[in-house]
């Protein structure tokens, strides 16, 4: 009997594995409600505290409203998620 209760906990636990889903990897990239841009040769640095997102090279970043509304790809990303800073040099717009 105990031997049966084993068998059916690890197929239990072995099919239990097998059908959870591994979890979602979100391709890198920002949203901005505004951001400051300030053109720098022939590209922008962006900056603002209403980010969320991921990454820090070559990332894709949408600002949604203000004067620097659009999308960019910038080239190096500094996120700080608790203090709200972001900060993005090397941007071009996409």
């Amino acid at each position: 009997m105990f031997a049966e209760r084993i068998a059916a906990v690890s197929a239990a636990a072995f099919l239990t594995a097998a059908v959870l889903p591994s979890p979602a990897h979100a391709a890198p990239g920002y949203l901005c409600l505004t951001a400051t841009a300030v053109q720098a040769g022939g590209a922008y640095s962006l900056s603002s505290t209403g980010c969320s997102g991921s990454g820090s090279y070559d990332v894709p970043v949408l600002v949604w409203s203000g004067e620097a509304a659009g999308s960019y790809v910038c080239r190096r990303v500094t996120y700080a998620p608790l203090e709200a800073e972001f900060d993005a040099t090397g941007c071009v717009r996409s």
